[in-house]
């Protein structure tokens, strides 16, 4: 059994996961900020989606993974937000995609059903370049993230690692299998 280090298949399917989240995160609040952006500067700071606790990301159970994919913007970001915000309530961000869902203007309501509609699967395509989406247009990419420096550019063999997982993560997720846990009753 090898050592636990970041190029473990469960840290580097996590990474995948946070650069997919937090790529889709900065993207939405952007959009907010574009067709909120008469609105008061005050306003807006409170219309923000705030990164969430870390229990989606780390999770990495195969079964959780699994349906994590087909799992919609809308449930995703109505997780309670992280316990660092402690000016917000925990369903900040859950509060916030009903309003904008249910928004008035129509073809505000319409930009954000779409966009909360998607999955997470459809941003990780986006991402990686494969499936290119309109209601994405202006969402980081994986070459971008990468130049950014999200990824050590330096350590070539975890970005080729990182690529491999990024470009072949729902084979990985769907190839794993779930462990029968042994509960502690039974022991």
């Amino acid at each position: 059994m090898g050592e636990h280090n970041k190029f473990s298949d469960d840290n580097i399917l996590r990474k995948c996961k946070h650069a997919v989240l937090d790529s889709t995160l900065i993207f939405i609040n952007s959009k907010i900020k574009t067709i909120y952006s008469y609105e008061k500067e005050i306003l807006l700071k409170e219309m923000k989606l705030l990164k969430l606790k870390q229990n989606q990301k780390v999770k990495s159970k195969a079964n959780y993974n699994k349906t994590f994919l087909n799992k919609t913007l809308k449930e995703i970001f109505s997780e309670n937000i992280s316990t660092k915000y402690s000016r917000h309530s925990p369903s900040h961000n859950k509060d916030i995609i009903e309003m904008l869902i249910n928004e008035k203007d129509e073809i505000e309501k319409s930009i954000f059903t779409k966009l909360f509609n998607l999955t997470f699967l459809d941003c990780l395509n986006h991402f990686r370049g494969t499936i290119i989406l309109d209601d994405l247009q202006g969402m980081n990419q994986l070459h971008n993230y990468i130049k950014e420096g999200n990824i050590d550019k330096d350590d070539k063999e975890y970005c080729n690692i990182f690529n491999y997982f990024i470009n072949n993560f729902e084979n990985i997720i769907m190839s794993k299998k779930a462990r029968n846990r042994k509960s502690i009753n039974n022991i």
